[in-house]
């Protein structure tokens, strides 16, 4: 309930990879309603594959853009790198192939940003189904589900509330003290979360602002 410090800058980490069309999540980053952003690219393809065609899609961006070149690193290890080469001290995730609703970050910053440490995440469009067991995830809710609103950080220990892995918004030396990501595959966001919630209770923001794959081809 205090007031958001100003100023207030944010870096968005987006990871691509050859198997992922990103224009339209870069374009979703540009559309933002929030301006005090960069943007961080990582890129795990093949090797300057997509330098280029990146290079022009972003020229005309309002704000600075840059792009790393990680050949078949792991998703994991691609956002770390992104969030260490970042210059805000609020981090936002974006997995290529997904979108930002337009309002995300301006949402995020509301919400979250304090002169105290807190983190968070969203609501997503068309839901992902929770992760398969394995890597210490369930195969579904628990039968007596907790309200995730009120009691976020215990409803991460049942489930995956927040989704998809990339679904984050967090001060940048606050993840990387966390040591980021860890090579989990797609539980990595679950066990960043988990991990951060057992320091700071996350804000869930009650809206539908992160827009997997599937949400994106249909909005």
């Amino acid at each position: 309930r205090r007031g958001t410090p100003a100023p207030v800058h944010v870096s968005i980490v987006m990871t691509v990879s050859d198997d992922v069309e990103w224009r339209e999540s870069t374009a979703s980053v540009a559309a933002q309603t929030f301006a005090d952003v960069d943007l961080v690219i990582v890129d795990t393809g093949e090797a300057g594959r997509r330098s280029a065609d990146l290079a022009a899609v972003t020229a005309d961006f309002p704000f600075r853009v840059q792009v790393l070149d990680m050949p078949m690193a792991s998703a994991a290890a691609a956002a770390n790198a992104g969030a260490r080469a970042a210059r805000g001290p609020w981090l936002a995730f974006l997995a290529g192939g997904d979108r930002f609703a337009p309002e995300r970050i301006e949402r995020m910053v509301g919400a979250v940003v304090r002169a105290e440490v807190l983190w968070g995440y969203s609501r997503m469009q068309n839901e992902a189904p929770v992760a398969a067991a394995g890597d210490g995830a369930p195969d579904a809710a628990p039968s007596i589900a907790v309200p995730d609103a009120l009691t976020p950080g215990f409803s991460l220990l049942t489930r995956d509330a927040a989704k998809a892995a990339d679904n984050l918004f967090v001060p940048r030396d606050f993840f990387l003290s966390l040591g980021g990501f860890r090579d989990l595959g797609a539980v990595r966001g679950w066990d960043f979360r988990v991990r951060a919630a057992m320091r700071v209770e996350p804000v869930v923001v009650d809206d539908l602002l992160y827009l997997p794959r599937t949400a994106a081809t249909s909005i």
